[in-house]
C-alpha cells in the first residue's frame, strides 16, 4: 500500500515482513527505482529519496506510533546524507525531540532578542591594517547557554527562519559599519553570509537596498558572501538575483569555494 501524506512525503506499508534484512531489501529496491533519471521536456532531472522504517509489532503496535516513528527515522536519514534508508530507535527520537523544541526557541529567539552580532576582523597581510569586518551571528538561548551556529544556523535554513533572522542581520550589521564610518573608519568593508533561502526571497533585493540607505554606507562597503552550493542550486533565479544585487553596487563574493 502506497499513500501520499502530504507535501513530498509518502507512506509505504509492506505485510508480511519476515525481518529487517528484508525490509532493507525492501527498501534499496525503492532507492533503486529513484535513481534513474525522469525526462521532462528533454531535461534529465534525478529525484533523491530518504526512507524511514519501522516495524510491526517490534516498534510498536499502534499505527499513528509506526507514523510517528518512521518519520523520525526518515528525517534521520536525510541527516545521513539523503538518498539512504534508516530504521527507527528511541535514540532517534530524542533527537527529533529536541530537534523541535530547539525550533520552537528558535521561533522566539529573534522577538527575545537573543542574537547578537560578533565581528571578525579582516586585516591586509602586508600592512597589517585593518581593512574590515566580518559579521558572525551568535545566539544565547533563554539560560544563557551558547547555541553552536552549525547547530542553529542550518535548522533556520530548513524552516525558513533564515529569512526573517537574515534580515535582522543585515540590518544591525550594516547600522554598526555606518556608526564606524561615522566615527572617521570610512576605508572599513562589512563581509555578510546569504543563505540559499535569502536568495530565493524576492523581497531580499529590496532589503539590502533598504539596509545600505539606513545605515548611510556606500554600497560598495558592503560585500555579500554567497555559497558555492547556493550558487549551483537555482540557475537563472539566482543569476538574476544576484545581476540586480550587483546593479546595487554592493560587492559579491563566493564563500565555502570548492566544498
Amino acid at each position: 500500500t502506497v499513500a501520499r501524506l502530504g507535501g513530498d512525503e509518502f507512506a509505504l506499508i509492506f505485510a508480511d515482513i519476515g525481518n529487517a534484512r528484508h525490509a532493507a531489501q525492501l527498501a534499496q529496491n525503492v532507492l533503486g527505482r529513484f535513481a534513474a533519471p525522469i525526462d521532462i521536456d528533454g531535461h534529465e532531472v534525478f529525484i533523491n529519496s530518504s526512507l524511514g522504517i519501522a516495524l510491526y509489532p517490534a516498534d510498536s503496535q499502534e499505527a499513528d506510533a509506526l507514523l510517528k516513528f518512521a518519520d523520525s527515522a526518515m528525517y534521520h536519514a536525510k541527516e545521513s546524507g539523503r538518498h539512504n534508508f534508516q530504521f527507527y530507535s528511541h535514540d532517534m527520537t530524542a533527537k527529533v525531540q529536541a530537534r523541535l523544541k530547539l525550533e520552537t526557541e528558535l521561533r522566539h529567539a529573534l522577538d527575545h532578542h537573543e542574537f547578537f552580532l560578533c565581528y571578525q576582523p579582516q586585516a591586509d597581510a602586508r600592512s597589517g591594517c585593518l581593512t574590515g569586518v566580518e559579521a558572525l551571528l551568535r545566539w544565547r538561548d533563554p539560560s544563557g547557554r551558547p547555541i553552536p551556529p552549525d547547530t542553529f544556523i542550518p535548522l533556520a535554513e530548513d524552516t525558513g527562519l533564515i529569512v526573517p533572522i537574515g534580515l535582522w542581520v543585515l540590518t544591525t550589521a550594516c547600522a554598526q559599519l555606518g556608526r564606524w564610518h561615522e566615527a572617521g573608519h570610512r576605508h572599513m568593508k562589512l563581509s555578510v553570509n546569504v543563505a540559499s533561502r535569502q536568495l530565493r526571497d524576492p523581497g531580499f533585493k529590496h532589503a539590502v537596498r533598504e539596509a545600505v540607505a539606513a545605515s548611510g554606507i556606500p554600497a560598495y562597503a558592503l560585500e555579500l558572501e554567497i555559497t558555492e552550493g547556493a550558487l549551483l542550486e537555482h540557475g537563472e533565479d539566482t543569476l538574476d538575483t544576484l545581476t540586480a544585487l550587483k546593479q546595487l553596487g554592493v560587492t559579491l563574493a563566493i564563500d565555502d569555494f570548492g566544498t
